[in-house]
């Protein structure tokens, strides 16, 4: 009983710890995810309600609040609720991660599939106890004041029916873990009589005990050399400086995986910014290579025109001026010719310039990735 209120304690770094998994993309990062969510909330209910035994079964005994306050009855049963959402909302991960035509022999699908065995018994005690509660409240409630509850029992009832059959179905689970059987329909809590001949919990079977789950557990996935008792209170000093000493690295990864992710960020940018410049200065070359296509033909037909004078001399003038006219014109369309050509050479030394940027900036790009994606594995491990 000591585990939940010395676990507490983790509470922030595994919140930390479950939102950065759900930062990546993958199925394994939110399958962590989910399962740190799953455990948080376990650790807040059992904070808030430490009386409440850790496997909650209550067997007989009464659920019981301070003071057996109608009120502390409600806000608990909207706290079980909430429970058994972050419960539902992980079991649906867990299944649409699993490919059907695969069997569920392969490790890779065992370890995603395993830990369905405690939701299924965490669910299965949050029911009951949502049943004993909502029984509990209609006979001190109005029914009206209560039918957001019955609204939100009945909705997870349903999803809580869809989990027990898609569980029951996997012949692996079977060996691990007895599934439930909830009743045909959901209960009808403002007729008492029939709420508690039909509602109640059934199992296959007797439940397993968690000793009998922790050694068919050691029977699938095989069994350490050195197995021992996890107990927070006879912790070592050794060990506790070795948790220490791995929050600290695994901390100092994160932060440096922060920083590779933002250096990647800076670099992606530039190398956009790059890529546009370059594209602008492609179009202006583009627009400058059309000018000069243009002036080559009016330098060609220049040439045309002065053939053309040449052959039409007339006594009004002599050969020379007519010569010395065109002439000039050619000068000045050479001189138009030269300047569209230097142009046309800066801006294609400017284009090389920038393509061999852009080179330098993508063996950058390459030489950041490679070492995040190597903090990233590491962090996994």
């Amino acid at each position: 009983e000591m585990v939940m209120p010395q676990s507490y304690r983790y509470l922030d770094w595994l919140k930390r710890l479950g939102d950065n998994w759900g930062t990546f993309l993958d199925a394994y990062s939110k399958l962590i995810s989910g399962y740190f969510a799953v455990v948080c909330a376990k650790l807040v209910f059992h904070h808030k309600h430490t009386d409440f035994p850790s496997n909650l079964q209550f067997k007989d005994k009464q659920i019981a609040v301070e003071n057996n306050d109608v009120n502390a009855y409600f806000e608990l049963t909207v706290e079980v609720f909430d429970f058994q959402a972050t419960i539902l909302r992980l079991q649906k991960i867990v299944f649409a991660s699993l490919d059907p035509s695969k069997g569920a022999n392969a490790q890779a699908v065992q370890c995603r599939i395993f830990p369905l065995v405690p939701l299924v018994e965490e669910s299965g005690a949050l029911y009951d106890m949502a049943l004993r509660l909502m029984r509990k409240l209609h006979s001190s409630l109005p029914g009206d004041t209560l039918a957001g509850h019955r609204d939100r029992f009945r909705k997870q009832f349903d999803e809580l029916k869809k989990f027990y059959f898609s569980a029951g179905n996997l012949q692996y689970l079977e060996t691990l873990v007895t599934v439930p059987i909830l009743p045909e329909n959901c209960p009808n809590f403002l007729s008492t009589l029939a709420a508690r001949s039909s509602a109640s919990l059934k199992r296959q079977s007797a439940p397993l005990l968690r000793k009998d789950t922790d050694q068919r557990f050691r029977e699938a996935f095989g069994s350490p050399t050195s197995m021992q008792a996890f107990n927070f209170g006879a912790a070592t000093t050794a060990s506790e400086r070795e948790l220490k000493e791995k929050d600290r690295l695994i901390e100092q990864l994160m932060r440096e995986v922060v920083d590779l992710r933002e250096k990647v960020t800076n670099l992606e940018g530039r190398h956009l910014a790059d890529m546009e410049l370059l594209g602008s200065f492609r179009m202006q070359i583009a627009k400058l290579e059309e000018e000069m296509a243009e002036y080559k033909d009016i330098a060609a037909q220049a040439c045309e025109e002065n053939v053309f004078l040449k052959s039409q001399l007339d006594g009004t003038k002599t050969a020379e001026e007519i010569q010395s006219a065109a002439e000039g014109k050619m000068k000045m369309l050479q001189e138009k010719f030269a300047k569209m050509k230097q142009m046309y050479a800066s801006l294609r030394n400017e284009h090389v310039e920038y393509l061999k940027k852009n080179a330098e900036t993508n063996k950058k790009l390459i030489c950041c990735k490679k070492p995040s994606e190597s903090l990233r594995t590491r962090v996994r491990r």
